[in-house]
């Protein structure tokens, strides 16, 4: 959003919806349906979240986060000729016009948000690997294959209610 806001643009409301409703919250809720480890260890969890393993790893994750995004849409400004920047907001209802850039950062994020979640999900010593959670695999498994199919393949359906514009040469 701060990318966003920085080159003006906005996420559309269902975006935000959608990444706050179907990813977010059904990741935290099935990653938490992760059994515990079957044999207890001698290891304590830390005492704090404000430890310097966990700050810079917070750090180093937001940090790649934020270069992912910044480089699709460069990638996107430098390979195509069509590129412009048309975003804007939508006078009479307020709403966001649809434009690459926000099309971008959403598709890159629904990545990132699964990735991440991977990414943080401790196992051993204290928990199951996550592949032991099937529901969370199940989720991950579709929500993966649905975030590839709106990026390469996006249909008019999911176009319309993400708000999407299409990535082909406008000169043409």
């Amino acid at each position: 959003v701060t990318l966003l806001l920085i080159f003006g643009s906005y996420l559309s409301d269902f975006q935000f919806l959608t990444s706050d409703l179907f990813i977010i919250f059904p990741l935290a809720f099935f990653m938490a349906l992760t059994a515990p480890y079957p044999t207890l260890t001698h290891h304590y969890p830390i005492s704090s979240l404000l430890t310097f393993p966990i700050i810079v790893s917070i750090l180093l994750q937001t940090i790649i986060t934020f270069a992912f995004q910044l480089g699709g849409r460069m990638v996107l400004a430098a390979t195509n000729t069509w590129y412009e920047r048309d975003c804007e907001l939508d006078e009479e209802s307020g709403d966001v016009v649809p434009c690459v850039d926000n099309s971008v950062y959403f598709l890159i994020s629904h990545f990132q948000y699964l990735t991440c979640a991977i990414a943080f999900s401790v196992s051993k010593p204290f928990r199951k690997g996550l592949y032991t959670n099937i529901w969370l695999m199940i989720y991950l498994v579709l929500i993966y294959f649905y975030s590839i199919w709106i990026t390469v393949y996006c249909d008019n359906w999911s176009r319309k209610l993400f708000t999407l514009t299409e990535f082909e040469h406008k000169n043409f």
